[in-house]
């Protein structure tokens, strides 16, 4: 048995020099430049794919920027989470009766390619801005706008208060009717 375990230990010292190069690994300064230049021969399940000219993404609260529409919340609060490429500083503006109420200034952001940040709603309209730089910009800003509606507090409290005793008293279209 021991002589069976030496010999395949021979084979495999053998074979290691037919399988060992001398390349060299290309150095990339982010997962983004890496992924870039060698797509379909590599996979990395963590890092975040973007369009040649996409920089930045909103996916909490889900935004999309070709339909104009409005966020409606009662929180007065709201966490914003996105992705963004390596390297590219994040800029979150507020607006609230028409000034600026609220200004965020996020960390660069790194490898993970993701960013978050908690912003404060005014009452009724508040228009969010992400204004974004890369270096690929040269010194350029770009933006992202959306909207959010934080309902008033009396619309809350009647709301909370709303009886509902028979299926007309329900909001047209949410009366199902039932079929046997």
């Amino acid at each position: 048995m021991l002589k069976h375990i030496s010999s395949l230990l021979m084979i495999g010292m053998l074979a290691i020099p037919i399988f060992a190069t001398e390349e060299t690994v290309p150095q990339y300064e982010s997962i983004q430049q890496a992924m870039e230049s060698q797509i379909g021969t590599i996979s990395v399940d963590s890092s975040v794919i973007f369009d040649e000219t996409e920089y930045v993404r909103i996916t909490q609260p889900i935004v999309d920027n070709e339909e104009e529409y409005v966020i409606t919340t009662f929180e007065h609060q709201i966490n914003m989470m996105g992705e963004a490429r390596a390297g590219t500083q994040l800029i979150v503006t507020v607006q609230h009766s028409d000034e600026t109420s609220k200004l965020y200034e996020l960390e660069l952001v790194g490898a993970t390619q993701t960013f978050n940040q908690l912003i404060e709603l005014g009452e009724r309209q508040n228009l969010i801005t992400i204004y974004y730089s890369h270096e690929a910009f040269d010194e350029h800003m770009h933006s992202l706008m959306f909207q959010i509606y934080r309902q008033p507090e009396e619309n809350k409290s009647q709301l909370k208060n709303y009886i509902i005793s028979t299926p007309s008293d329900l909001p047209e279209g949410l009366n199902e009717k039932q079929h046997y």
